[in-house]
């Protein structure tokens, strides 16, 4: 894949939030980072954090970017 979609809920300061009309934290960064370091695009896409573990279980973002954390119930849906 060329470009890396990634969910994130962008209402998490400081790890994901809106800045002047951009997507930006230090979730946000590192995913950058990741990207770069492959060499793959990265596509944002904003969402209620509601949604994030079903949107991935659908296969419509690649991974998340939201500190999101780790807990026995979630480790059942998704690898972390």
């Amino acid at each position: 894949i060329a470009t890396i979609v990634v969910g994130t809920s962008a209402d998490f300061k400081p790890m994901s939030y809106k800045e002047d009309g951009q997507i930006v934290g230090f979730d946000i960064d590192v995913i950058h980072e990741v990207g770069r370091r492959l060499g793959k695009e990265i596509e944002l896409r904003d969402m209620p954090f509601d949604l994030l573990i079903p949107q991935l279980q659908l296969g419509t973002i690649h991974c998340v970017a939201a500190g999101l954390s780790e807990t026995p119930e979630r480790a059942k849906r998704v690898i972390f």
